[in-house]
């Protein structure tokens, strides 16, 4: 607003100056009152569009501020989010650490124990025959050499210890110190750029609406409103606000996905993903279909750091892709530890697909290896696992980027194994029809 005032005060002086000279010259050069009257019109509408202009440049400028500013805010509190979990591991790894001192200094006291008791035994003996004196004297010297060596790695033990729990102590204190000064700062750009979800960028257009409360409602024999809809949109948005990284696909097709975790078959209301980054995805569906009754459960097959790599990041977000961050994205939204499983591996190893193959699934997401012979495995290897009447999706599916998931997708289609359910957005649904699964 005082840009705003700053800006009319100077165009109003400007425009006052311009019209004196112009009426100066105009009444100089003996013109008419009618013709200065036409020439003082014309500056004043010159100067009303160079002011406008000025105005909505101004405008612009302040609008990409305030999204700049909300995308630096996410990536701050993801960031501070990494450091939590991390010194929680790290927490975690001194506790264990001390754990086993504790067992080991227990260990030098039975030797401590056992040396004094030798020592009582040397010291009888002594008494008993005076003939194997210098003998014995060498001997208690040998113990008395070993309690000091016991003692000192004792001592060294608990010094290493006190400094582990000092350096704990003064990571939590800044920890604490950057949350607070962070959940401050977001306090305060929320109330001045009053974020909303269509800001995040996490709407979902008029198109898709329509296509979700018609088409897809009607596919999935579940009822859904555009009331309901905008629910699953506000939750997705908050979900990601709150959790550490991003959902891998747009808001439209979260949404469908929700929908039809909704709609699998209750006898299998189970969900198997390859392909887990954050695990955002996952707690999304956790607050859709699972929280209202508790029964949905994920495995969730990633290979985590093993493709990323300890110091790589997601392109996207910046953040590191770890199991621990997966973890404690699903602790953040209450999903319990008995009703979800992490793989950690590549979705061919036999290992994981033997991890995977103890029950069916009522929806499977394929989100891993986008290369026709990937998406191609990852179908021979898991349509076993789905369950009658449940649901296989394809993500990607027609992106240019992507070309062997739609040609791999086709020709799953054209073999008359699965029946298509459609195309919505960049996903690919197909369903069971009533393939058993094999038996063993």
């Amino acid at each position: 607003m005082k840009v705003l005032e700053l800006v009319i005060g100077s165009s109003r002086r400007v425009f006052l100056a311009a019209v004196a000279v112009a009426l100066s010259i105009a009444v100089g050069a003996g013109l008419s009152v009618g013709l200065i009257a036409g020439l003082g019109s014309g500056i004043v509408a010159l100067l009303v569009l160079v002011l406008f202009k000025f105005v909505a440049e101004i405008s612009s400028q302040i609008a990409g501020t305030e999204r700049t500013t909300q995308q630096s805010l996410k990536r701050v509190c993801d960031q501070l989010a990494v450091i939590d979990v991390e010194t929680d591991e790290l927490r975690k790894r001194l506790t264990a650490t001390a754990q086993r001192l504790g067992e080991r200094a227990t260990s030098l006291e039975g030797d401590v124990a056992d040396a004094i008791s030798a020592l009582e035994s040397t010291r009888a003996a002594i008494s008993a025959n005076t003939g194997i004196l210098s003998e014995h004297t060498t001997l208690i010297a040998g113990n008395i050499v070993a309690l000091e060596e016991v003692g000192v790695r004792l001592t060294s033990a608990a010094d290493s210890f006190e400094f582990q729990n000092q350096r704990i102590d003064s990571l939590q204190k800044s920890f604490e110190a950057t949350a607070s000064k962070a959940h401050s700062n977001s306090r305060d750009v929320d109330s001045l750029l009053g974020l909303t979800s269509q800001q995040l960028g996490r709407r979902v257009s008029e198109e898709d609406m329509a296509s979700l409360t018609t088409e897809w409602t009607d596919k999935l024999s579940l009822p859904v409103t555009e009331r309901n809809v905008r629910y699953m949109e506000r939750k997705l948005v908050t979900v990601e606000a709150n959790l550490i990284g991003r959902i891998a696909t747009t808001t439209s097709d979260a949404v469908l996905r929700a929908m039809i975790a909704r709609a699998i078959p209750k006898r299998s209301h189970r969900v198997l993903e390859i392909g887990v980054l954050f695990a955002v995805n996952a707690a999304f569906l956790w607050e859709i279909a699972g929280a209202p009754e508790g029964r949905l459960h994920q495995t969730l097959i990633d290979p985590f750091e093993g493709y990323y790599g300890d110091d790589a990041l997601d392109p996207l977000s910046g953040l590191p892709v770890r199991r621990s961050i997966a973890v404690e994205n699903l602790r953040r939204v209450g999903v319990p530890e008995a009703n979800y499983e992490i793989v950690v591996g590549y979705s061919g190893d036999p290992a994981v697909i033997d991890a995977a193959a103890k029950v069916d699934y009522g929806l499977i997401l394929i989100d891993g290896d986008h290369s026709y012979e990937g998406v191609v495995a990852d179908y021979r290897n898991y349509i076993p696992m789905l369950a009658p009447g449940g649901f296989m999706l394809f993500d990607d599916y027609g992106a240019d980027t992507w070309p062997g998931v739609a040609r791999a997708v086709d020709e799953i289609v054209d073999s008359g194994e699965v029946e298509l359910v459609g195309v919505f957005g960049r996903t690919a649904i197909v369903r069971n029809s009533g393939l058993e699964r094999p038996a063993g």
